[in-house]
């Protein structure tokens, strides 16, 4: 009698995990959303990031001057462009995931991370510039864009991706998105702090 009721209880286990099996799993939060597949949605995000991305021609412009007494800025600027791009694509493809995921997404937290990044990229950034014979004052402005950058990124990229998805947009736009306004942003950023370190003091000594 005993064995009877142990065999039962084996063959009800056995088909409860049958059907856990069997049993579909439930579909991802908003998984229709996912259209980076498609050629319509992903050639007119091209084409719309393309266009806003000739801003940053608009802001060298209107810094040609600073770029022209300060060369060496132009010669780290695809390095702190590329910085921004990175690190913001880091937080997309995590705040994605964890959006794929249903777990919560903070931009708070990548705040944290991206001010812990800035304590090995914006040093790292210093020293690559002063090894190349960089002045110092530049070499300090590289740094200091670098440490914005850095930031700006983080935030960013963790941000688009939540926004793209409360308006029920693939957040995987998101990758395209952070790329092309961390680089308005980082050409932003250099040209600013440049002015702000470089030029103004300059001014005031007059």
């Amino acid at each position: 009698m005993a064995l009877g009721f142990l065999t039962d209880r084996l063959d009800r286990a056995d088909r409860s995990e049958a059907k856990e099996v069997e049993a579909p799993q439930a579909p991802l939060p908003r998984e229709s959303l996912e259209s980076l597949h498609l050629f319509g949605p992903r050639c007119t995000w091209l084409v719309a990031m393309l266009l806003v991305q000739s801003v940053s021609s608009l802001i060298l412009d209107s810094f040609k001057g600073l770029m022209q007494r300060h060369m060496s800025l132009t010669f780290f600027l695809t390095m702190l462009v590329g910085l921004g791009g990175n690190a913001g694509g880091q937080s997309v493809v995590l705040t994605v995931r964890r959006l794929a995921l249903g777990k919560p997404v903070q931009v708070k937290e990548q705040l944290h991370v991206g001010l812990l990044l800035v304590l090995v990229m914006a040093p790292l950034a210093f020293v690559r510039a002063y090894m190349q014979q960089t002045p110092l004052s530049e070499s300090l402005t590289v740094g200091a864009a670098a440490a914005v950058i850095t930031v700006c990124a983080t935030i960013v990229g963790t941000a688009l991706p939540k926004l793209l998805w409360f308006f029920n947009v693939d957040p995987a736009h998101g990758a395209v998105g952070v790329q092309v306004l961390m680089d308005i942003a980082g050409i932003a950023i250099v040209c600013g702090l440049g002015y702000l370190f470089l030029e103004l003091p300059a001014k005031f000594a007059k």
